[in-house]
Order: structure tokens, then sequence, then C-alpha cells
């Protein structure tokens, strides 16, 4: 049995929704006995949500390693201290900020609108006070450019002994302490009892890194950054095509 890892946003799912031939190579794969499931930065509330009758998760790694779910049962799922975040929050500086807790979602400005897509249900935080009570499990800030995260990184790497941060593109997504995808990976690992040769991953961007760089078996793509494609084991050009190697290498070990 094999398991695999996948990111969701430019792995799973693109701008023009699932592609066809990736749902049947998953099918496939969880037809002859693997296990397939999600790795991603997303906060697990809302991974929890995207199965549908055309796909189904075995498991699901949500909020970079700090979030695990069983067959849509959760796990485990950590949060971020509350002052943790009012200095995550004093870093927003005018740019769109995002919040998931254990039970709602929020959006830091009046027009939300960048959150339309994956979250529309996302309530207006006003005030950081809204979710001073609440389990925090991610937030995410959402720059303009690359440039404007190098500016504010002195200011993100203070922060380093109290939370774990990804850049995502042109957004840096926080976590609690300690926690990344490479660690939800060993966690689902050890979980379903499986071995380091019986574990694959694939992912698209800097955020992917952590599994990518850890994980022995990792794919991206030949559209994903060079720095990306430089650390995975595997380049291919779709997730169908790294299902179907890991096929081939699981009948080649089984002799069939």
């Amino acid at each position: 049995m094999k398991m695999l890892a996948s990111d969701y946003d430019g792995t799973l799912h693109f701008k023009d929704g699932y592609h066809a031939e990736d749902l049947e190579a998953i099918r496939r794969f969880q037809a002859a006995g693997n296990k397939f499931g999600l790795c991603s930065g997303r906060p697990m509330k809302n991974l929890l949500e995207l199965e549908t009758k055309d796909i189904r998760f075995d498991f699901v790694i949500g909020a970079s390693g700090a979030a695990f779910a069983d067959k849509g049962k959760i796990v485990y799922e950590k949060t971020i201290p509350y002052p943790t975040f009012e200095k995550i929050y004093s870093l927003m500086d005018g740019h769109n900020l995002f919040v998931s807790t254990k039970t709602g979602m929020y959006g830091s400005l009046a027009d939300i609108g960048f959150l339309t897509g994956w979250c529309e249900l996302a309530d207006d935080l006003a005030s950081p006070d809204l979710v001073q009570d609440q389990d925090i499990v991610h937030v995410s800030i959402e720059y303009e450019t690359l440039e404007e995260i190098e500016a504010v990184l002195p200011r993100l790497e203070a922060l380093r002994n109290e939370v774990a941060f990804y850049q995502n593109g042109p957004s840096v997504d926080f976590v609690p302490k300690g926690y990344s995808k490479k660690r939800g990976i060993d966690f689902a690992a050890s979980f379903y009892g499986l071995e380091a040769g019986q574990v694959a991953c694939i992912g698209d961007n800097y955020n992917d890194l952590p599994m990518i760089e850890g994980v022995p078996d990792s794919y991206t793509f030949d559209f994903a950054p060079a720095g990306i494609q430089k650390k995975a084991k595997h380049v291919v050009s779709s997730l169908a095509q790294c299902i179907a190697y890991l096929m081939e290498e699981d009948n080649e070990n089984t002799g069939e």
C-alpha cells in the first residue's frame, strides 16, 4: 500500500477546476488499496467541505500540518495563541488578512472579495477582538507583490519562536509553532502504520518545500518554479502522471 499526500491549489484543483484525468487516476489509486489525501495550507474546516461525489479523501492534513483528519474525522487540530495573533495582525499594513478558527472564518476588510472561490461565507474581521475567545487555527496575509513580502521578512522572523509561517505565492500563511506539511505527513504515515518507502507527496509552490525536501518520494510539476523542481525527486506534467508512476512502482515491487 502507498500513501499520496497532495497539495490542493495548483496541484489538484486549478483555475479551471479539477482535471478529469486526475480524478480518474485518484479513483484507480484508491481502488488498488492505496490512500490518497490532501496536504494543504488551507484550514481544516474548509478542506473537509471539498469532498464531492467525484472525489473523496482518505485523510486530510490541514493548516500546513497543524491539523489531521482520518476519513472526515478530526484527529487533532492545533491553535495559535491570541497574543501571537495580535502580533500577526500588526503586520497586515492595509493588506488582506484572513483568519480561520475552529468554528468560523473571517476577513479583515469590509470588501473581502479576495476570498471568493473558497470561503465566501467569511465574516468581516472589523477588529482582532472578534476572535479573542476563539480557537485560531490559521492566519494568512495576502500581499500584492513578492517584494512586499521580502520587505516584511525581518518582522516575520521576529515571530519565529511563536508561530510557523510559509510563503505561498504573494501570501504568507501562519500556523501553530512547530508544524509543517512534512510533520503532518509523518503523523499520517505513523497513524496508518506505513514506512517511509510507502509515502509520496506532490506540490507546486514554496509552501510545499518542507514536504518536497523531507519526503524521499516527492513530486512536482514542470510548470512549478525552478526552485521547487530542483528540490523534488520527480518532475511530472500532471497529478495523473504522478499516480501512474506510483502504481507502476507498486506493481514492480509486488512482481505483477
